[in-house]
């Protein structure tokens, strides 16, 4: 058998790059999806996005949950106290399924069950293997540079199960 393989039986995840966000804010989904946007640019193009969502009462208690709901990136559900995960998927490069974008909130739960956001993180996932085009390469790099600089917090990890050492803070060397 030749190529990469997926441990889970999906596309080879070519490239992953992730950034703590720190402790969220109620609006922390919508503009870290739009911060990933407006960095990749011409490179991503959403296909779909998916929520896990949770309303909370004026104290805290959670009053109402929905897991993997679908939803528009340019509009999240205003009423809900808090986004705990949003995956977006689309094209990049122009191949359909070539990206994922996930965004996760940790919620801590008090003695009394009430909620408090504590920590979350951006992570980008390419699927796509476009990247022995030097323009793409540059490409890359010049989104992941802005992402960092829009989020404002550094990209603190990122591997590649098929690029191996070939991959960096920044994209991937020849």
């Amino acid at each position: 058998m030749t190529g990469a393989v997926s441990v889970s039986g999906g596309p080879p995840r070519v490239g992953e790059w992730s950034i703590d966000t720190g402790k969220p804010d109620g609006d922390a989904a919508g503009r870290h999806v739009q911060d990933f946007l407006t960095a990749f640019g011409d490179l991503a193009k959403v296909e779909s996005a998916t929520a896990d969502l949770m309303w909370l009462d004026a104290d805290g208690h959670v009053t109402r949950v929905e897991e993997a709901k679908p939803v528009t990136v340019a509009q999240l559900p205003a009423d809900a106290s808090l986004v705990t995960s949003l995956i977006v998927t689309g094209e990049l490069c122009g191949q359909p399924g070539g990206f994922r974008f996930g965004y996760s909130c940790v919620v801590e739960y008090d003695d009394e069950d009430r909620v408090t956001p504590v920590d979350s993180e951006v992570t980008v996932t390419a699927f796509a293997d476009c990247w022995g085009d030097p323009a793409n390469r540059e490409r890359l790099a010049e989104a992941l540079k802005e992402w960092e600089r829009r989020t404002g917090r550094p990209i603190g990890e990122w591997s590649s199960a098929v690029r191996g050492g070939r991959i960096d803070r920044y994209g991937f060397r020849d």
